[in-house]
């Protein structure tokens, strides 16, 4: 017996439904338990554990460069000036950095 076409499609697309689910989860979690950056994080992480556990994690390549925008975007929008003079008290990255450049 073949397999319909809508559960044919319902399978394909499983693993696309199933990865922001898990992340949107994931993100709650952290947020509710006070993480910084809770959604990113959260979400991150659980579909790191999900995939890392054998579930099916997957996302569109076009999808997935929509979201990195939208998460540059966000993570700029909250680098203030007084952040960005925080940079100085970094020596030990910036050290390094230059060592490896010069």
């Amino acid at each position: 017996m073949t397999p319909s076409p809508a559960r044919s499609l319902l399978q394909a697309a499983y693993p696309t439904l199933l990865t922001p689910a898990v992340s949107a989860a994931g993100g709650a979690i952290a947020t509710a338990l006070g993480m910084p950056a809770g959604w990113l994080m959260g979400g991150a992480l659980a579909v790191t554990a999900a995939a890392m556990a054998g579930l099916p994690m997957s996302i569109p390549n076009r999808l997935r460069d929509v979201v990195f925008v939208l998460v540059g975007m966000m993570m700029g929008a909250n680098v203030a000036p007084d952040s960005l003079s925080l940079i100085a008290s970094w020596p030990v990255s910036w050290r390094r950095w230059r060592w490896n450049w010069c």
